[in-house]
């Protein structure tokens, strides 16, 4: 696992209601800082704005193709990033979206909101 760490992920994430509707979309993008089952993938985000946690799936790491991604929603462009990963949150209230926007998946007995120190 120590191949990602230091890699550049984008993350694309669809939100949808218990009938598959889609009801919200995130886009972000950053550094791979840490890998394990207990935390899952850690990103931190290119904004500053703190870190974001995916499952420990490495599976679900897409290698990137050379080239310029703009993100779709959010207008942000990438270059050259390492790797794609998109994920689809089902049955998600509107504050739960709000948080894991900010934070992603929260890691097992946590609550989501650490930040890097």
């Amino acid at each position: 696992m120590d191949a990602f760490i230091g890699k550049t992920l984008v993350v694309g994430v669809l939100f949808v209601d218990n009938q598959e509707r889609p009801v919200d979309r995130y886009e972000t993008y950053g550094r791979i800082v840490h890998i394990s089952d207990l935390k899952g993938i850690v990103i931190e985000k290119f904004d500053k704005s703190g870190l974001f946690r995916l499952p420990p799936d490495t599976d679900n790491l897409s290698p990137a193709s050379p080239g310029r991604y703009q993100l779709k929603f959010s207008g942000m462009v990438v270059d050259n990033p390492d790797f794609t990963t998109f994920w689809t949150v089902e049955n998600t209230r509107t504050d739960d979206i709000a948080r894991f926007k900010a934070t992603g998946f929260a890691a097992p007995g946590t609550d989501g909101t650490e930040r890097q120190t």
